[in-house]
């Protein structure tokens, strides 16, 4: 068990690390629809969350990768929770440089957007919950693989 864990030591950080996506990504998604609201006058500060976000959301992917070696290779939890952080990651990305460079949109497109991007977060980290604790309270509902 020693040396899982000093040869995983990369993987150790993953149940860290999950968390500041996950709140970023959530407050994005408050702060969009504050400016629909117009509590918030730009869509800026949205952005740059949202890009933070994307940045902690890499070395999130990587460590969870590494994380995935103390599981047995076929464990199917494992493999389910790995292919939603791969479609997870491009769509973060791919709507942050969107924001970060491309024409303004109207704030309730940026709602939608963030909707699916908070949506496609728990989706997988719902997965990672399994993993760790067993069950969350939106596992009751998924068929067991």
């Amino acid at each position: 068990m020693e040396l899982l864990l000093q040869s995983n030591w990369l993987g150790l950080w993953h149940p860290i690390m999950v968390h500041f996506p996950i709140v970023l990504f959530s407050l994005t998604l408050m702060l969009d629809m504050l400016q629909t609201m117009g509590f918030v006058d730009s869509p800026k500060p949205a952005t740059w969350l949202l890009t933070l976000g994307v940045l902690f959301l890499i070395p999130t992917l990587i460590s969870g990768w590494e994380a995935s070696y103390a599981f047995p290779k076929e464990d199917p939890m494992v493999r389910e929770h790995l292919i939603r952080a791969l479609f997870l990651t491009p769509y973060a990305l791919l709507y942050a440089i969107m924001r970060l460079f491309g024409r303004e949109a109207p704030s309730i497109v940026y709602i939608g957007l963030s909707v699916v991007l908070v949506g496609l977060t728990y989706w997988t980290s719902n997965y990672g919950g399994i993993l760790t604790h067993g069950e969350t309270p939106f596992s009751l509902s998924l068929p067991r693989v």
